[in-house]
Order: structure tokens, then C-alpha cells, then sequence
């Protein structure tokens, strides 16, 4: 940053400047990719890690503090391999690698796991985070 002190004066020379500079210091942290989309997963399987990579690009030295996963569905997502605590020197990185498992929170609705116990309804039904559901030979059969 820069600007100009100016005095002014009836004196040589008139009026009198003085030059200011500084730079701020800070951390500033960058985060690839900003955003993840797991896409469908099938019901209670577990995705491929997906890597987050922090980066400092700030003039400073940043500690991470504890790493949380927070929402509605927070319980469908994993931090796999968890920075933190760490300390970040100006252009440094590290990683995070994060995991969804889609959470079948209707599995007491559908009754008992035999199939000649449970009614003849087709096993489709909503979940929690983008998970995607096998449909029983029944209910794929129905749907041709």
C-alpha cells in the first residue's frame, strides 16, 4: 500500500512530501476444488476419498483448528484424512480428504430383511444426501 504525506509549508521546498509504503500481513487461505459433488452412491456404500488441498497464500503463518462437518446430513460425510491443527507457512499447502456414505435412514420403515415378510411395495424410497437405491428384483420387474 501505498500514499503521500504532504507538508505544506511557506519554506523551500514547498510543500514537503514524504513517500509511505507497507504491506499488510495476513493469512489467506485457498481452497481446491471449492466445492465437491459426490454425485449418487448407492445406499450405505462408501465413495473414493476426495482430496481438498488448503493452500497459504497469505504472508502469514495460519493454524488450523479442529475440522468439522456440519448440516442436516453431516452424519453421510467423513473426514478421512484430517490437517488439523496444523500450521501453514506462507505457500504451503495440505491436504484433506473427505469420503460420503449415503445414510438409508428408512430402513426400520421397510420392515424385516425376508423378503416373504415384507409387503409386495417396491423398495425405492427417499434418503438423505444424494444416495441412489438398489431396487429389488420385484420392483424392477413392476417397472418394466
Amino acid at each position: 500500500m501505498q500514499a503521500q504525506l504532504d507538508f505544506p509549508n511557506d519554506a523551500v521546498p514547498a510543500p514537503l512530501d514524504v513517500d509511505l509504503a507497507g504491506t499488510g500481513v495476513g493469512a489467506k487461505l485457498d481452497v481446491e476444488p471449492p466445492s465437491i459433488n459426490f454425485g449418487l452412491r448407492l445406499i450405505n456404500t462408501t465413495s473414493a476419498a476426495v482430496t481438498l488441498t488448503l493452500t497459504n497464500t497469505g504472508n502469514a503463518n495460519p493454524v488450523l483448528a479442529t475440522l468439522a462437518i456440519g448440516g442436516v446430513d453431516a452424519a453421510a460425510f467423513a473426514i478421512v484424512t484430517d490437517c488439523s491443527g496444523q500450521t501453514l507457512a506462507p505457500g504451503a499447502h495440505t491436504n484433506c480428504d473427505l469420503t460420503f456414505t449415503p445414510i438409508d435412514d428408512r430402513a426400520e420403515e421397510r420392515g424385516p430383511a425376508d423378503p416373504k415378510q415384507r409387503s409386495r411395495q417396491p423398495a425405492a424410497r427417499s434418503t438423505r444426501g444424494a444416495g441412489h437405491r438398489q431396487l429389488s428384483r420385484y420392483a424392477a420387474r413392476r417397472l418394466r
